[in-house]
């Protein structure tokens, strides 16, 4: 009888239990969290943790943070709190155990450890495995990543969906996606965006939808052409982003004090829709950018009175200057256009040009503002030309290494290096821009843009077209149809 009494008060009890167990988890928890947001109880809430409390676990994470506790961090590691394994790796200067307890926070599903462990992977696969899952997680700046890998790799159907994911919340994903949109041909879309994306304070998108506004859609200008320019540059843009460049490369254009004696001008933008001048990074197999001047002519026609030189920005290819036409695309730089702009009035490379190029260029008659050319067998400064005699600002003849490739000798009126050389030299010696300034005053030895177009109508038979332009050569000339020089000039860039 006693036994049978003995055997029932435990079974009580481990009712008791269980039941107090249950309530403790569902009921206690909460007690305990109160309490410990009054005077910090860690070791109670890692009790209640351990019953299963995701707030209490928590907590007690949030707690080791604050106190800098490893002890309780490691604790609430090992329950399964990836942000306690974050938190530890945050707090390791050594790069062996950061990365340790990363991996564990990875591991464990943590998105910004992930980031962070495909950052720090030496392994393209596991990079990619861990932006992934990060990504997997909406951790934006994993969705960036991978974005911008595969963009990178020209993977542009794979990256627009992530784009599209990021955009939402971050103003740069949201740029780049509007500038995807807009290369198909989606402007409105690529507008909503760009929108989106300057509300989150993201400034380059606020310009170009300035830009938009201002230049997109527009009617030709057929503006009075500045009567003391002798020289007017139209700039085209053939996509958005070209459209930017020019903008940023004429507003550094109109503040550069180096040419500001210079009488050149620049005309409002003209701004194409995508693709409408075939452009080609190898145009006609030349190796350089080129557009079909032929499809330019007839868009320009409205301006034929306005313009004597053009400026066309495309997405890719080697800059260079085709007779009265500048081809830079949206890479170059400001001094690879100042370099151009000077082969507008016939400056020559000064760096050894390439030997196709210099058997062209290296002849005794050249007749170059910047470059004097002879035949090495003879003395250096005989037949100097009479423009540097008679100039005013000193100069000092020097072996220049434009002929470098060739039989003759090149001598410049510098010894020290000029932007002829490398464009990213910024200097311009008072000597150039004397000589610079004659060209563009006198028309000696420019062609204008009006040769170009009317050689292209020509070869596709548009005679009367082509007159129009013709005559505009001619009158510009002075001296009746000039001859259209032979080939364009070397790329502006260091030699190879």
């Amino acid at each position: 009888m006693l036994g049978w009494l003995l055997s029932v008060v435990k079974l009580v009890i481990i009712v008791g239990l269980c039941v107090g167990i249950a309530y403790s988890t569902s009921h206690y928890a909460p007690q305990v969290l109160y309490e410990h947001r009054q005077q910090p109880m860690p070791t109670q809430l890692f009790v209640v943790a351990r019953k299963g409390s995701e707030t209490a676990l928590e907590a007690l994470t949030e707690y080791g943070t604050a106190q800098s506790a490893d002890y309780w961090l490691k604790l609430a590691g090992g329950m399964g709190d990836s942000e306690a394994y974050y938190q530890l790796a945050s707090r390791e200067t050594q790069p062996e155990p950061h990365r340790r307890w990363l991996a564990r926070a990875a591991h464990e599903g943590h998105a910004r450890a992930q980031y962070d462990l495909a950052m720090l992977s030496r392994s393209t696969q596991k990079q990619l495995q861990w932006l992934q899952q990060s990504a997997d997680q909406r951790y934006v700046p994993a969705i960036k990543t991978l974005a911008q890998w595969h963009l990178l790799h020209e993977a542009f159907d794979t990256a627009q969906p992530l784009l599209e994911q990021a955009a939402p919340q971050d103003g740069e994903s949201g740029f780049t996606l509007a500038r995807l949109l807009w290369a198909q041909n989606k402007q409105q879309q690529a507008i909503h965006w760009l929108k989106r994306s300057a509300e989150l304070g993201y400034a380059l998108s606020q310009r170009y939808l300035a830009l938009i506004e201002k230049h997109w859609q527009q009617p030709i200008n057929v503006a009075q052409a500045p009567a003391e320019c002798p020289m007017r540059i139209q700039p085209v843009a053939t996509s958005l982003t070209s459209a930017y460049r020019i903008q940023s490369l004429l507003e550094q254009f109109s503040e550069d004090a180096r040419l500001a004696s210079l009488p050149m001008c620049t005309l409002p933008m003209v701004w194409l829709e995508d693709n409408a001048l075939s452009c080609s990074e190898n145009w006609q197999g030349s190796g350089r950018l080129g557009c079909d001047e032929a499809k330019l002519a007839s868009r320009l026609k409205p301006l034929q009175q306005q313009l004597t030189h053009v400026l066309v920005m495309a997405e890719e290819g080697k800059a260079n200057v085709h007779n009265g036409v500048m081809y830079l695309d949206v890479a170059d730089s400001y001094s690879v256009f100042v370099h151009e702009l000077a082969h507008f009035v016939g400056f020559v490379d000064e760096y050894p040009l390439a030997d196709q190029t210099a058997e062209q260029v290296c002849q005794a008659s050249l007749g170059a503002p910047n470059v004097l050319i002879q035949q090495a067998s003879e003395s250096a400064g005989m037949n100097i030309p009479e423009d540097w005699r008679k100039a005013q600002s000193d100069w000092s003849l020097s072996p220049a290494r434009t002929c470098d490739n060739h039989d003759y000798q090149a001598y410049k009126l510098t010894s020290r290096m000029t932007f002829m050389e490398f464009h990213d030299i910024e200097r311009i010696p008072p000597i150039y821009l004397e000589l610079w300034r004659e060209r563009l005053e006198t028309g000696q030895d420019v062609i204008p843009a009006y040769v170009n177009f009317a050689q292209a109508l020509q070869q596709k038979r548009q005679w009367l077209a082509a007159d129009s332009w013709w005559q505009l050569a001619m009158a510009f000339d002075g001296n009746g149809q000039s001859e259209p020089a032979p080939a364009s000039e070397e790329a502006a860039s260091a030699p190879e």
